[in-house]
């Protein structure tokens, strides 16, 4: 799956910035077409994939688990499967699938994920080797460690053969820029709020933007003319 123009793309990370509660079905089905969204996926007890941020959940109850130890039945009504999410996103041009879950258990989502034509990511190099092992013509992207160098973070993502790598926004530099474009991959930077980084982002040639303020994103986006 490859997001289309403009430049940067504009993504709704976690769906945020429709007024609605981040990660649920009321935001996902809020997002507009001409945006990107991304979206956190955990494995439940029962094998169920769900999509949640954090790897705990409080339940009605008022005690905190974690997901991967709750069967889906017992999760908050908040927390929706991964197929009603993608059911809510239909229409959406571009899709990021974060792996939240454990080696163990990421068999099981390869199932659904095979069938998606979606970007898949992970900061864990060793789930997305299994991610191309089952699937190999997948679009993966590598989330580099925060505190990692291009040339450290670009290793790993060409030996998976990824076509994109994402990394946070205070990282970014032009040393990163050229060596990633030199290689052909895709830059996309989280998480961006402002204009200056917008501004930046684009300058620079960022493939993709990661943002809670997708709408404000885009609306600056679209004000700005090819000469600026």
């Amino acid at each position: 799956m490859s997001p289309p123009s403009p430049t940067p793309w504009i993504i709704a990370h976690r769906a945020n910035g429709f007024g609605q509660r981040e990660n649920t079905l009321a935001a996902f089905s809020a997002v507009p077409r001409e945006l990107g969204v991304e979206l956190d996926v955990w494995m439940t007890r029962d094998h169920v994939p769900v999509v949640h941020h954090d790897a705990h959940v409080r339940l009605a109850d008022g005690t905190r688990h974690r997901i991967t130890a709750v069967a889906r039945t017992h999760l908050p009504d908040y927390v929706p499967t991964l197929a009603a999410a993608l059911e809510a996103l239909s229409g959406v041009q571009w899709i990021n699938i974060e792996i939240k879950t454990t080696r163990a258990t990421l068999t099981r989502l390869l199932d659904q994920l095979i069938r998606l034509d979606v970007c898949i990511s992970s900061f864990s190099a060793h789930l997305l080797r299994q991610v191309r092992t089952a699937i190999p013509n997948a679009d993966l992207a590598l989330l580099a460690p925060p505190h990692a160098g291009p040339v450290a973070a670009l290793r790993p993502a060409r030996e998976l053969g990824c076509t994109g790598l994402h990394i946070a926004r205070t990282q970014l530099s032009p040393a990163w820029i050229r060596l990633i474009h030199e290689h052909g991959l895709a830059l996309r930077v989280y998480t961006v709020n402002d204009v200056q980084g917008w501004a930046l982002c684009r300058h620079l040639g960022v493939a993709g933007v990661f943002t809670d303020r997708p709408l404000a994103a885009l609306d600056w986006l679209r004000g700005q003319s090819p000469g600026q």
